[in-house]
């Protein structure tokens, strides 16, 4: 499988804060480090504060220097909302929702 990147799925928790951005991080940044296209789905996040959305601009900055891709999926209207009122909308470029009974 020459030149074909495998993907690696990262979900972060129902409350993804401050106390759980580092974890976060940690593994997607091992993620890329072994080459790997990261597809972080958001859809269990209820709560999420800056820590977090920093964290999210981090891995997808990570991935693209290094060539991999990154995919941001799931994430709730509230988390567009406050990334978009940070001005980080268009920086973390959100997969649209899927729609309902869609196979993830």
């Amino acid at each position: 499988m020459a030149g074909k990147k495998k993907s690696a799925k990262l979900r972060p928790p129902e409350r993804f804060t401050v106390e759980a951005a580092a974890e976060v991080l940690e593994a997607g940044a091992a993620r890329i480090a072994a080459g790997k296209t990261l597809r972080i789905d958001l859809s269990d996040v209820v709560t999420i504060d800056t820590a977090a959305l920093q964290c999210l601009v981090v891995l997808r900055t990570a991935a693209l220097e290094r060539g991999s891709g990154c995919a941001i999926l799931g994430a709730p209207a509230a988390v567009r909302e406050c990334a978009g009122m940070l001005g980080l909308g268009r920086l973390l470029e959100f997969e649209p929702p899927a729609r309902l009974g869609a196979e993830s």
